[in-house]
């Protein structure tokens, strides 16, 4: 074994050894330091540790096979001492081991005791907490993250979280000017955010009991990925694009609300993945949303939204208790929404804009105290719920200050314009309102539009020749989407009534409306009249989306549908002589544009977009494809005979029309029309507010628990 030692010192196979660990360790460090500023992937520092570990045997199998010496590297002798200039190169090795120590040893002490107190004081500030017996200090400030993302309702798209010990906050967000959206990470220990790899079009973020991992929505599905670098992980593909927020309890499973052909409802399941279990369902009085787990994870606190299967405004919801063991529910606070529970003892909520607060204990589930506003204008949408708040459990409250966005939208007016493929406008009426969904008559006469009101959305009937608006459907729920039936003669609409979902009236507003179906959305018709609905083959999560095509007889459509299988994002639109279907789809990651024939779906595949595309509309004579990117009309020359071949996309025009695909909130679509002499109808706002959000700095309050038991204390304590 000595002359084995021997051998390896004599081959300078230790100092080799030794050199390589001692750099290997000092470029983990210098990799781990430069990730974040410039913000490099995840997986790079784990590449560099496993080329760094494969290169070790390499390195010490060439120190033992080559000597370095003054003439060059040459093979190493198999005995005797090292002679001459390798000798004296080996005392220079010495020295260059020995200088590599002390530089790291200086750099650890730099490191130590010049750099770490701004660390830790940074560290402190949000994370640390109060020592016990001590009186904490509330601290406000502002964290800006105006360099990096553009922050609010249409930025940071509500979703907003905190890591349980308060030292990472997580946030989805568009960067400015582009359409993208990822997950974004805030060590609140460091100077910058940093995009999360692997996070495009992920939204609805949630943090695991240890604060290591965060589960999201994205176009995959329910993912999971750990925030120290490592690979991410789908859990569930049955709530693709319905997946609402969810709370992770200690025993690794996931309680999450989701939105499944607009019936929301509370599932549980592993957070390995798994089968989800229905723990609440929706029914025709109210749906649920938003969890959120109490200490022990025995019991759930949730939005109960009203209306049938909760399509009513979360801001006249109330929020509930469901107990896991027994399913039991009960209601617990009225007119409130997006509950969040304090370590203080307090359950948070927000009601008409603000945050407020009621004392708690969890072991008895009871109220103790009043119900106390403490935060005044919050951001918050008050007809889904969302709000952009986040609380850790140290007492760290992270809000966007602000109202309710779904009220700005509703107050954000637009006018009718005409638009040649030129750009040139014209405007079709003067008086501006929420108009939504337009659809024009296939004689070009008049335009069916859904008008957003203060209390209800309604179809209407603009006469585009002799000018005039007068209401189609007047009706205690909402009616939206209309489109024409093929003679122009009847209107059919997104409706809620009666166990109706799909609905008809004439266009002149004579008789009464009569339902056609009671699921699905109407998309078009088919040359021979049928209805094509945007629908699912069965019930519960592992339905199928599909587009229906069901017969119209008599006042409704036949039992005798067909069901075709297509995967897309909601716009839709048949060629005019029915034999192609122009969809969206983000299969891709990205939102393109594609064309199959129709009905025989599967036979062929067309990617018409070539840098992301939404809206397909055909032109009335089947020669070309529009759709929009951004701000930007597109246009696709097409040929259908003797087989389907296409052009480079043009742009037509550029322009803010509504429903551009930015970092604002889009209008629910279709958001255009065309007519058979190729003009387009489209909404054009009336006032000059710019629709993306200013907002660029988020407000931090520090021990912020200290003043909410100021502001509301428990009766119990008295």
């Amino acid at each position: 074994m000595a002359s084995l030692w021997g051998e390896l010192k004599r081959r300078n196979v230790v100092k080799v050894g030794g050199a390589y660990a001692i750099v290997a360790w000092a470029l983990v460090e210098i990799v781990a330091t430069v990730e974040a500023p410039l913000g490099l992937p995840d997986w790079v520092d784990t590449l560099v540790i496993v080329l760094l570990a494969v290169g070790f045997p390499i390195a010490l199998i060439l120190s033992w096979a080559y000597d370095m010496t003054p003439q060059g590297i040459r093979v190493a002798s198999d005995s005797g001492p090292p002679v001459g200039g390798a000798h004296v190169l080996g005392h220079r090795f010495n020295y260059v081991i020995l200088g590599l120590m002390v530089a790291i040893l200086g750099f650890l002490v730099l490191d130590r005791f010049v750099l770490a107190p701004a660390t830790t004081i940074a560290r402190t500030d949000f994370s640390a907490g109060t020592p016990s017996g001590a009186i904490a200090a509330v601290q406000r400030l502002h964290l800006d993250v105006s360099p990096v993302t553009t922050v609010g309702l249409r930025g940071v798209g509500m979703s907003l979280v905190l890591s349980p010990d308060g030292t990472r906050l997580v946030y989805s967000a568009r960067t400015r000017g582009e359409r993208g959206q990822g997950l974004y990470l805030r060590e609140l220990d460091q100077w910058e955010a940093r995009l999360i790899s692997n996070t495009e079009l992920a939204d609805s973020p949630f943090f695991s009991p240890d604060g290591e991992r965060v589960v999201f929505d994205s176009d995959l599905g329910l993912t999971t990925i750990p925030l120290r670098g490592g690979a991410q992980q789908v859990v569930d593909t049955d709530y693709l694009d319905s997946f609402g927020t969810g709370t992770w309890i200690d025993d690794d499973t996931i309680i999450f609300s989701a939105n499944i052909k607009e019936s929301r409802s509370l599932y549980r399941m592993p957070a390995s993945g798994g089968t989800p279990e229905l723990l609440l369902g929706a029914n025709d009085r109210e749906g649920y949303s938003q969890p959120e787990a109490l200490p022990g994870g025995d019991t759930i606190l949730f939005t109960i939204r009203p209306g049938p299967a909760g399509g009513g405004p979360a801001r006249e919801g109330s929020i509930g208790l469901l107990m896991l063991a027994t399913g039991e529910t009960k209601p617990l606070i009225g007119t409130a929404h997006r509950p969040r529970y304090a370590t203080s003892g307090h359950i948070v909520f927000v009601r008409a804009g603000s945050l407020w607060a009621v004392p708690f204990d969890v072991d008895s589930l009871e109220v103790t105290g009043p119900e106390v506003m403490v935060v005044e204008g919050v951001q918050h949408h008050g007809h889904l719920g969302w709000a952009t708040y986040a609380l850790s459990d140290n007492g760290l409250l992270v809000y966007v200050p602000g109202g309710d966005v779904s009220l700005e939208q509703e107050r954000t007016l637009k006018r009718l314009v005409w638009v040649d493929q030129a750009g040139r406008e014209a405007l079709v009426d003067e008086e501006a309102r929420d108009y939504l969904h337009p659809r024009v008559s296939p004689d070009d006469q008049r335009l069916a539009v859904t008008v957003d009101g203060p209390d209800n959305q309604d179809i209407w009937i603009y006469d585009l020749t002799r000018g005039g608006l007068s209401r189609l459907t007047d009706h205690t729920t909402e009616d939206t989407r209309p489109i024409w039936t093929p003679d122009g003669r009847g209107v059919v609409f997104r409706c809620n009534r009666d166990g109706g979902r799909v609905c008809l009236r004439a266009a002149n507003g004579a008789g009464p409306v009569t339902r056609l179906s009671e699921r699905g959305t109407q998309k078009a018709f088919t040359l021979d009249g049928e209805l094509i609905l945007e629908t699912y083959d069965g019930d519960g999560p592992a339905a199928n989306q599909v587009l229906r095509v069901a017969p119209m007889v008599g006042d409704g459509t036949s039992e005798s549908f067909v069901d075709y299988r297509l995967r897309h994002d909601g716009d839709i639109d048949l060629s005019p002589d029915g034999r192609w279907v122009a969809y969206t789809s983000s299969e891709t990651g990205t939102q393109e544009i594609y064309v199959r024939p129709f009905p025989n779906l599967d036979d062929d595949r067309f990617q018409i977009s070539t840098d992301g595309g939404f809206e397909p509309l055909w032109a009335l004579d089947g020669g070309a494809l529009f759709y929009r990117n951004g701000d930007a009309m597109m246009r696709v020359s097409v040929e259908t005979e003797p087989e389907f071949s296409y052009d480079t996309p043009e742009v037509l025009f550029r322009g803010d029309y509504a429903g551009v695909d930015t970092a604002e909130t889009t209008i629910p679509r279709p958001s255009y029309d065309v007519t058979a002499d190729g003009r387009f109808l489209m909404l054009k706002y009336a006032d000059a507010v710019e629709q993306e959000s200013d907002s660029s700095q988020l407000r931090v309050v520090n021990n912020w628990f200290e003043e909410l038991r100021r502001l509301a204390p428990s009766s119990d304590a008295e």
